[in-house]
């Protein structure tokens, strides 16, 4: 940002400011006139001193960065950290040369908090600035001195940032009740991904679970049974590991990976885009990263194009998943749709969460099993809100008939009263 302010130099400044001598000394001579020439040089400075100070001003922000950082770099310097001894070293080493920028920064500064405040040595000063231009001489100074340690500035900002990620990263790995460094293979052209007993970081009481996924995985399972819970956990540790080289799992695994994900979408408004446009649109950004071949891809899908018509989304949804795992991605999709289990049964492994029914109630153990789902809950739960019993029975004896004839029917002579 300061490079773009160009050369400045301090000789108007002192010049102008000389100006003052010959109407000081007037004063002994003539009291009037030398009165009156150091008003008209007061006049002309302030004058000048405020488009000058319109030029600068939105520069001495850099300044404030830059002496805000000198002062962490001192509190940083005294820490002993042996584990960081190398970088605590080499910024003593900046901080001996940099610290010369202080010298005179008040003048830069003060005046440029924002407040008005009621001490006479702060007004006092304002004027000072104002008549003399103190202000602008000690910041063409400090420009001048900054440029040439440039090198220096950017040495203490890439240790301070490294030192601030490694206290935040140390600081979460702390607030885990357990953690693993991954193991990321970066010249590979394979997709996989293999972790043990992983957990969603920002759950209480999480449910671990593993998963070795050579080929694209396809979850199935009952609402509110954990696919998209499973999804977000193997998503964020697939991010943590690329990121903070920390997962939260026994062990992770991997590629490096491009990773890209359509869950959570919502249509827009303002946009004027349908849920199943905003679907789409997600879904071509994934096949099209998949179709460079760069880098592996790795993928989460939830509920595949729930946005439109069931005959339509498994046929849409299948050739998807089907041109995914042909371009060698890495996919992990949930659907409702048991169907697709079969029909991606060549090309994505079939795992699903199920829930128990003990009681009356029923309960989520949340624990990946293998295959495909067996259980359905969608009418049970209504029955646990408090439906009523008419539409429960209805809703059952009309899923029981379409299981078995493959057609809907919706006379109630024709609806037996199963059970879910």
């Amino acid at each position: 940002n300061l490079d773009s302010l160009g050369e400045r130099s301090n000789r108007k400044i002192v010049l102008g400011n000389l100006l003052y001598l010959p109407f000081l000394l007037l004063l002994f001579v003539q009291p009037a006139m030398g009165t009156i020439g150091i008003v008209l040089c007061m006049l002309w400075h302030i004058m000048t001193y405020f488009r000058e100070k319109k030029v600068i001003e939105p520069y001495i922000i850099s300044f404030a960065y830059v002496l805000r950082l000198i002062d962490v770099c001192e509190e940083l310097e005294k820490q002993k950290i042996p584990v960081y001894r190398r970088e605590l070293d080499e910024l003593r080493e900046v901080l001996k040369s940099l610290r010369e920028l202080r010298r005179g920064a008040y003048w830069v500064m003060a005046g440029n908090q924002g407040k008005i405040g009621g001490n006479p040595l702060d007004i006092l000063a304002d004027y000072l600035r104002m008549i003399l231009h103190l202000d602008i001489f000690q910041f063409n100074r400090m420009l001048e001195k900054l440029r040439k340690k440039t090198g220096q500035v950017e040495t203490m900002l890439a240790i301070t940032g490294y030192l601030d990620m490694a206290i935040s990263v140390g600081g979460f790995r702390k607030s885990l009740e357990g953690y693993c460094i991954p193991k990321l293979e970066e010249d590979t052209e394979k997709a996989f991904l293999h972790m043990k007993k992983g957990w969603h970081p920002l759950l209480s009481q999480p449910v671990k679970n593993s998963i070795r996924a050579d080929r694209g995985i396809l979850l199935t399972g009952s609402n509110a049974s954990g696919k998209s819970t499973f999804l977000k956990m193997v998503a964020v540790n697939a991010v943590l590991a690329q990121t903070i080289h920390t997962c939260a799992a026994e062990s992770y695994h991997a590629p490096i990976f491009q990773i890209f994900s359509s869950m959570a979408l919502r249509d827009s408004m303002e946009n004027g885009e349908s849920y199943y446009i905003v679907e789409i649109r997600s879904l071509k950004r994934i096949l099209d990263a998949a179709g460079e071949r760069r880098t592996p891809v790795l993928c989460f899908v939830d509920e595949v194009l729930r946005g439109t018509n069931t005959v339509e989304r498994i046929a849409a949804a299948t050739q998807i998943l089907i041109r995914l795992a042909e371009s060698g991605t890495l996919g992990f999709a949930a659907t409702h749709d048991i169907e697709m289990t079969e029909l991606l049964k060549e090309y994505y492994d079939n795992y699903h969460f199920e829930e128990v029914i003990r009681d009356g109630d029923i309960l989520f153990p949340y624990q990946l099993l293998p295959g495909k789902a067996s259980t359905r809950n969608a009418i049970r739960l209504l029955q646990m809100m408090g439906y009523e019993e008419q539409i429960i029975k209805k809703a059952s004896g009309q899923a029981e008939n379409f299981l078995k004839t493959g057609k809907w029917i919706n006379t109630p002579a024709a609806i037996s009263e199963g059970t879910t």
